[in-house]
């Protein structure tokens, strides 16, 4: 396994409970494998404003805010946009639909989903999007805001992909692309290199050869490699196009090189 000096996991929870115990060891493993810039997504009020917290205690990492659609029903405004001010909040999100599990009813998912968009549009922020069965109702709603950012956890066709790209957004590619037979690695050589986006989604969708385990920042390395090996292209080729990426759709202001 080659390692890469410099990658950003753009899409990890590390204010779940699964990382209580050991937060700064899972930091220093990342940065060991070259993963210098992390950002952190909140799924309610509380995940937002721990997000936050530990975006402010770490260089490089910064914080997400926003209610998952399986926390649609517990929405709440006002706390949403009592934290929005914060400098290490680079995003809103994870926000979307999810017709999957529906723990939310569909209408509400539908109905905060468009006040988080609205919210983002006004402030300028980019949106992280979470979506699940609810690919084709999740671009409609997208179609009515001002708003661009990535659609998280991609695991579509080359179909699913255009309409994405079409939007305007980037495509966040995580684990599922190691997986044995997954169909991912055909998929993501129709995606624009300077639309891509990586991430771990940590604690979940571990990468091969870890699935089952407990997934971390520092397995980023396992999804670029195999990018790098899907595309055909040089790690340190790849790596900056990655960098670059990041930087512009969250809008940091830094070299990612500390």
């Amino acid at each position: 396994m080659v390692k890469t000096p410099l990658l950003w996991d753009t899409h990890c929870h590390l204010q779940d409970k699964h990382f209580r115990d050991d937060l700064e060891e899972t930091i220093e493993r990342a940065k060991e494998m070259g993963v210098i810039g992390v950002i952190i997504p909140g799924w309610d009020y509380e995940s937002s404003v721990s997000a936050i917290e530990i975006s402010r205690r770490y260089e490089n990492i910064y914080a997400a805010v926003g209610f998952h659609p399986h926390d649609s029903k517990n929405y709440d405004e006002e706390k949403l946009l009592s934290i929005l001010d914060h400098e290490k909040i680079v995003a809103i999100g994870e926000i979307g639909l999810d017709f999957y599990r529906n723990l939310s009813p569909v209408e509400t998912q539908k109905t905060v989903f468009r006040r988080q968009l609205r919210i983002a549009e006004e402030r300028g922020l980019p949106v992280i999007i979470h979506t699940r069965e609810a690919l084709e109702q999740t671009v409609e709603i997208v179609k009515g805001f001002n708003v661009k950012g990535v659609f998280h956890a991609f695991t579509g066709s080359e179909e699913d992909a255009k309409e994405i790209l079409e939007l305007g957004f980037y495509v966040g590619i995580g684990g599922v692309l190691t997986f044995k037979n997954a169909r991912l690695p055909e998929v993501v050589k129709s995606i624009p290199l300077d639309r891509i986006l990586l991430e771990t989604d940590a604690p979940y969708i571990t990468p091969h050869p870890h699935r089952g385990k407990r997934n971390e920042p520092a397995y980023l390395v396992y999804v670029f490699n195999k990018l790098c090996d899907v595309l055909g292209l040089p790690h340190a080729e790849l790596g900056k196009i990655l960098i670059k990426n990041t930087l512009e759709v969250f809008r940091i202001e830094t070299e990612g090189t500390h």
